[in-house]
Protein backbone atom coordinates (compact mmCIF):
# COMPACT_ATOMS: atom_id res chain seq x y z
CA UNK A 1 0.00 0.00 0.00
CA UNK A 2 1.28 2.88 -0.91
CA UNK A 3 1.65 6.39 1.35
CA UNK A 4 -1.36 8.49 1.59
CA UNK A 5 -0.54 12.16 0.08
CA UNK A 6 -3.27 12.92 2.32
CA UNK A 7 -6.23 11.25 3.75
CA UNK A 8 -9.33 12.86 5.71
CA UNK A 9 -12.83 13.55 6.13
CA UNK A 10 -14.43 16.80 5.53
CA UNK A 11 -17.83 17.03 6.99
CA UNK A 12 -20.40 18.95 5.08
CA UNK A 13 -23.32 17.56 2.35
CA UNK A 14 -21.69 16.53 -0.33
CA UNK A 15 -22.65 18.72 -3.54
CA UNK A 16 -22.49 17.66 -7.77
CA UNK A 17 -20.51 19.97 -10.31
CA UNK A 18 -23.17 20.55 -12.02
CA UNK A 19 -24.53 22.06 -15.50
CA UNK A 20 -23.05 25.12 -15.75
CA UNK A 21 -25.29 27.85 -16.06
CA UNK A 22 -24.58 31.04 -18.56
CA UNK A 23 -24.43 34.27 -16.56
CA UNK A 24 -24.40 37.43 -18.52
CA UNK A 25 -22.00 40.08 -17.38
CA UNK A 26 -21.13 43.58 -19.05
CA UNK A 27 -17.25 44.68 -18.62
CA UNK A 28 -16.67 48.35 -18.07
CA UNK A 29 -17.02 49.40 -21.69
CA UNK A 30 -20.65 48.13 -22.61
CA UNK A 31 -19.26 44.91 -24.13
CA UNK A 32 -21.10 42.28 -22.97
CA UNK A 33 -19.66 38.60 -22.15
CA UNK A 34 -20.96 35.25 -21.06
CA UNK A 35 -19.86 33.80 -18.00
CA UNK A 36 -20.79 29.85 -16.43
CA UNK A 37 -21.78 29.63 -13.22
CA UNK A 38 -22.40 26.35 -11.03
CA UNK A 39 -25.27 26.50 -8.21
CA UNK A 40 -24.26 28.56 -4.81
CA UNK A 41 -24.72 25.43 -3.08
CA UNK A 42 -22.15 23.21 -5.19
CA UNK A 43 -19.55 26.58 -4.93
CA UNK A 44 -20.25 26.51 -1.54
CA UNK A 45 -19.35 22.72 -0.73
CA UNK A 46 -15.69 23.26 -3.05
CA UNK A 47 -14.53 26.28 -0.65
CA UNK A 48 -15.29 23.76 2.21
CA UNK A 49 -13.39 21.00 0.56
CA UNK A 50 -10.93 23.28 -0.21
CA UNK A 51 -10.29 24.72 3.37
CA UNK A 52 -10.47 21.58 5.26
CA UNK A 53 -7.93 19.90 2.42
CA UNK A 54 -5.37 23.50 3.19
CA UNK A 55 -5.94 23.03 6.49
CA UNK A 56 -5.55 19.32 7.34
CA UNK A 57 -2.36 19.45 4.68
CA UNK A 58 -1.20 22.58 6.16
CA UNK A 59 -1.09 23.91 2.63
CA UNK A 60 -0.42 27.86 2.37
CA UNK A 61 -1.10 29.91 -0.70
CA UNK A 62 1.19 32.57 -2.31
CA UNK A 63 -0.14 35.11 -3.35
CA UNK A 64 0.84 38.31 -5.22
CA UNK A 65 -2.62 41.08 -4.78
CA UNK A 66 -5.07 38.99 -5.24
CA UNK A 67 -4.05 36.19 -7.17
CA UNK A 68 -2.91 32.82 -5.61
CA UNK A 69 0.58 32.36 -7.95
CA UNK A 70 1.58 29.17 -5.82
CA UNK A 71 1.23 27.16 -3.06
CA UNK A 72 3.65 26.15 -0.13
CA UNK A 73 4.59 23.57 0.02
CA UNK A 74 4.33 22.56 -3.97
CA UNK A 75 1.33 20.09 -5.13
CA UNK A 76 1.93 16.83 -5.70
CA UNK A 77 3.41 16.70 -9.54
CA UNK A 78 2.97 13.15 -9.73
CA UNK A 79 0.06 10.34 -10.93
CA UNK A 80 -2.28 10.00 -7.96
CA UNK A 81 -5.60 7.63 -7.22
CA UNK A 82 -8.33 9.02 -5.07
CA UNK A 83 -10.52 6.96 -2.83
CA UNK A 84 -13.63 8.60 -1.85
CA UNK A 85 -16.69 8.12 0.05
CA UNK A 86 -19.60 9.86 -0.25
CA UNK A 87 -22.01 10.14 2.87
CA UNK A 88 -25.80 11.86 3.15
CA UNK A 89 -28.26 12.03 5.72
CA UNK A 90 -31.40 10.75 4.79
CA UNK A 91 -34.33 13.48 4.70
CA UNK A 92 -37.06 12.84 7.27
CA UNK A 93 -40.94 13.15 7.06
CA UNK A 94 -43.08 14.84 9.28
CA UNK A 95 -43.80 11.52 10.47
CA UNK A 96 -40.62 10.47 11.82
CA UNK A 97 -40.08 7.73 8.74
CA UNK A 98 -37.53 9.09 5.49
CA UNK A 99 -38.88 10.73 2.61
CA UNK A 100 -39.68 7.99 -0.44
CA UNK A 101 -36.88 9.22 -1.94
CA UNK A 102 -34.32 8.46 0.99
CA UNK A 103 -36.09 5.73 2.26
CA UNK A 104 -34.17 2.98 0.09
CA UNK A 105 -30.71 1.10 0.74
CA UNK A 106 -28.88 3.21 -1.42
CA UNK A 107 -28.46 7.13 -1.75
CA UNK A 108 -29.89 7.22 -5.68
CA UNK A 109 -32.35 10.11 -5.29
CA UNK A 110 -32.26 12.93 -7.86
CA UNK A 111 -30.92 15.23 -4.80
CA UNK A 112 -27.81 13.49 -4.38
CA UNK A 113 -26.51 13.54 -7.69
CA UNK A 114 -24.83 11.18 -10.08
CA UNK A 115 -21.33 9.99 -8.76
CA UNK A 116 -18.88 11.11 -11.16
CA UNK A 117 -20.43 14.84 -10.54
CA UNK A 118 -19.87 14.52 -6.68
CA UNK A 119 -16.18 13.53 -8.22
CA UNK A 120 -15.78 16.57 -10.39
CA UNK A 121 -16.52 18.39 -7.87
CA UNK A 122 -13.83 16.87 -5.66
CA UNK A 123 -11.48 16.69 -8.20
CA UNK A 124 -11.10 20.19 -8.75
CA UNK A 125 -11.53 21.12 -5.02
CA UNK A 126 -8.11 18.76 -4.98
CA UNK A 127 -6.50 21.08 -7.77
CA UNK A 128 -7.47 24.78 -6.62
CA UNK A 129 -6.43 23.80 -2.70
CA UNK A 130 -3.06 23.17 -4.49
CA UNK A 131 -2.81 19.42 -2.89
CA UNK A 132 -1.82 17.99 -6.56
CA UNK A 133 -0.72 19.83 -9.64
CA UNK A 134 -4.00 18.92 -11.83
CA UNK A 135 -6.68 16.66 -11.68
CA UNK A 136 -5.83 15.68 -15.31
CA UNK A 137 -2.94 13.60 -13.05
CA UNK A 138 -5.57 11.24 -11.53
CA UNK A 139 -5.32 7.92 -12.94
CA UNK A 140 -7.66 5.97 -11.19
CA UNK A 141 -10.44 6.71 -8.78
CA UNK A 142 -13.05 4.91 -6.27
CA UNK A 143 -16.14 6.21 -5.04
CA UNK A 144 -19.38 5.16 -3.52
CA UNK A 145 -22.28 7.29 -1.87
CA UNK A 146 -23.71 5.64 1.16
CA UNK A 147 -26.20 6.99 4.20
CA UNK A 148 -24.64 8.02 7.20
CA UNK A 149 -25.71 5.31 10.53
CA UNK A 150 -25.71 6.28 14.08
CA UNK A 151 -23.10 4.68 15.54
CA UNK A 152 -20.72 3.79 12.67
CA UNK A 153 -18.09 5.11 10.84
CA UNK A 154 -19.99 7.59 8.64
CA UNK A 155 -22.73 9.10 11.11
CA UNK A 156 -22.29 12.87 9.46
CA UNK A 157 -22.72 13.47 6.03
CA UNK A 158 -19.08 14.64 4.72
CA UNK A 159 -16.90 12.90 2.35
CA UNK A 160 -14.02 10.52 3.29
CA UNK A 161 -10.87 10.65 1.09
CA UNK A 162 -7.63 9.33 0.56
CA UNK A 163 -5.29 10.34 -2.18
CA UNK A 164 -2.61 8.14 -3.05
CA UNK A 165 0.95 8.43 -5.62
CA UNK A 166 -0.04 5.60 -8.19
CA UNK A 167 2.08 2.90 -8.24
CA UNK A 168 2.35 -0.65 -8.32
CA UNK A 169 -0.35 -2.61 -10.46
CA UNK A 170 -1.89 0.27 -11.53
CA UNK A 171 1.51 1.86 -13.35
CA UNK A 172 2.71 -1.53 -14.55
CA UNK A 173 -1.10 -2.39 -16.31
CA UNK A 174 -1.06 0.60 -17.62
CA UNK A 175 2.53 0.22 -18.78
CA UNK A 176 1.86 -3.31 -20.20
CA UNK A 177 -1.41 -2.52 -22.02
CA UNK A 178 0.60 0.14 -24.19
CA UNK A 179 2.85 -2.18 -25.05
CA UNK A 180 0.70 -4.68 -26.09
CA UNK A 181 -0.92 -1.84 -28.08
Amino acid sequence: MSESIAEMFISGRPRTKGSLAPLPVRDGRGKLRITMHDTPESETWKRTMIAAIRCECKIMPRVAGRKIVGFDPEPYPGPVDVTAVFAFDRSMSVNGGPVPSHAGDFPEAEDIGDVDKLLRNLLDALTQSGLIKDDRLVIWTSAVKIWTAPLSLYARAGVSLCVTPTKGWRAESLSEERAAS
